[in-house]
């Protein structure tokens, strides 16, 4: 545990709170993406919070700020998954569009689901689309040649290779999901991250089982069963083929950025009532 809380003297304290809150125990989360042949595409993403576990997580983050701080944050007025704040994450993003926003309440759980379509990937991850994820889509070879012998010719790039990472990997400062396991199992235990992703052609090459249409593959992280193979990203190589319109790109969300979701309140407007379509913040909340 000593190691776990030098770690976190490394970055600030609020983006510490960010950082646990993107992997805490009390979220169940459900993303899934279609990308189609011109680029354009859907998304549909679900968050669940156990608010039980939340409030534990907010007790034992209270550890780690100032009080000042840590004085006002709780589980009733902090919802860092209410659907204004992904309406702002996607303000003035071209190309991007949240469709449908829906935020349901109950005794013991909160769940939000974002329904999204997008003209290009880049648009949808720069909206926010993939809520905890570093996007990469790029043109490679398939398969990957061994070698070129001195005046050959280098394979030019037959395939398209689409990378989802998470992005505590790269922005916590080496702290890893064992280290999160170690000092907070019993919230951490109950997390489970589900991403399904479908391309617009074959499959050629994943570190992820192919579904049977040959074009899609579901990644889970189940923090009961972790293993270090779940903590990979996600990665897959499928095929160019003719009509494709897609452009490369690498996108990494900062987390300092998301900082607000977990510092502040959940926007005035918010009201929890069941199957509420919600509106998003007011320029300068």
């Amino acid at each position: 545990m000593a190691q776990l809380f030098s770690r976190f003297t490394r970055f600030s304290s609020i983006v510490a709170i960010a950082a646990l809150g993107l992997l805490t125990g009390c979220l169940e989360s459900d993303e899934g993406v279609k990308l189609a042949a011109d680029g354009s595409g859907k998304i549909v993403a679900t968050y669940k919070t156990d608010l039980g576990k939340a409030g534990e997580f907010l007790e034992m983050a209270s550890m780690f700020v100032a009080p000042e701080q840590a004085d006002g944050i709780s589980v009733k007025s902090h919802d860092p998954f209410h659907p204004a704040w992904f309406r702002q994450a996607a303000k003035g993003v071209e190309g991007f569009t949240i469709d449908k926003a829906e935020r349901t309440e109950t005794q013991t759980h909160r769940t939000t689901t974002i329904h999204g379509s997008f003209t290009n990937l880049q648009a949808a991850a720069k909206g926010g689309a993939f809520f905890n994820a570093a996007v990469t889509l790029e043109k490679t070879v398939y398969p990957v040649p061994t070698e070129t012998k001195p005046g050959e010719e280098a394979p030019k790039p037959n395939a398209w290779k689409l990378t989802l990472r998470p992005i505590m990997a790269s922005q916590c400062r080496g702290m890893q999901v064992s280290d999160l396991l170690a000092g907070f199992a019993d919230i951490l235990k109950g997390m489970k991250l589900t991403r399904r992703v479908s391309v617009p052609a074959k499959i050629l090459h994943t570190n992820l089982k192919i579904e049977d249409d040959g074009k899609s593959v579901v990644q889970v992280v189940d923090f009961k069963k972790l293993t270090e193979s779940q903590q990979l990203p996600l990665e897959i190589i499928f095929e160019q083929a003719e009509g494709q319109k897609l452009e490369a790109f690498t996108h990494t969300p900062n987390l300092q950025s998301m900082a607000p979701r977990f510092q502040n309140p959940a926007p005035k407007e918010a009201v929890t009532t069941p199957s509420t379509t919600e509106a998003a913040p007011k320029d300068g909340e």
